[in-house]
């Protein structure tokens, strides 16, 4: 009876591991689908998606249901806005008819592809403030001193502030804090627990953008001078040059 007791005990106890576990991982699964940008350090929900998917997805939607939809993922993949002037069409013989009449409608189409960019641009701006931003990072955009004069119906402007906020304290209450948090969670980065390596180096990368934000692309020049390495090269402007942008590297 007592040998029935025990296994019968541990049997329980199995079971209930193995549940939280259960409830453990589909936590992790289900949170990972959420591709939503998230203030940083609001509240438990804490952000689960690099910034990085969550452009990926949303320019992959734009492309597959948007007319031109390339000319705005383009913009956002180059971070700035498409120059429609590079790809206006142009009369090479203005005595040719035949030229001259093709070339009108190549305008034509081109001033109605120019057309839909602009307006495809400002719902854009509205598409990724609704369907990619948690009601957390809709308030903090919109309670921005430039919100209205500079990042209203700009979308790079938006993706821009979005990856700020995302990895810097919304409310930091000196700029030397944010800096430190940043070097922290840069240097605390570790891969989590059924996070493929993919996702962990678009983690990587986000936070490195991030401190580089913060402290410039110099930051690293300047340590690397004052390293026993460099010093020791003497006059030697090659090597010291490559001792530097390796630093960088």
């Amino acid at each position: 009876m007592g040998r029935f007791n025990n296994e019968s005990g541990r049997s329980s106890r199995i079971g209930r591991r193995q549940s939280y576990q259960r409830k453990k991982y589909s936590s992790y699964e289900s949170r990972e689908k959420e591709y939503k940008f998230k203030p940083h350090g609001y509240g438990k929900d804490k952000q689960n998606i690099s910034y990085g998917k969550i452009v990926e997805k949303i320019t992959t939607e734009i492309q597959a249901t948007y007319e031109h939809g390339a000319d705005i993922t383009w913009s956002i993949e180059s971070k700035k806005k498409f120059d429609f002037d590079t790809v206006k069409p142009e009369l090479s013989d203005p005595n040719d008819t035949g030229e001259k009449l093709i070339c009108e409608k190549m305008v034509e189409a081109w001033v109605n592809r120019k057309s839909l960019f602009e307006a495809n641009w400002t719902n854009t701006y509205s598409y990724i403030l609704q369907n990619y931003c948690t009601a957390a990072m809709q308030t903090t955009l919109k309670e921005l001193p430039v919100f209205e004069k500079e990042i209203k119906n700009n979308p790079l402007k938006l993706l821009e502030r979005i990856g700020v906020l995302m990895h810097t304290p919304m409310r930091a209450l000196y700029p030397q804090l944010g800096l430190i948090e940043a070097f922290a969670r840069f240097l605390d980065m570790r891969q989590d627990e059924k996070e493929d390596i993919l996702t962990y180096m678009e983690r990587f990368k986000g936070e490195r953008q991030v401190l580089k934000s913060l402290i410039g692309s110099k930051f690293l020049e300047e340590f690397t001078k004052n390293t026993p390495e460099y010093k020791a090269i003497g006059s030697d402007s090659k090597a010291q040059t490559k001792l530097i942008e390796d630093s960088k590297a």
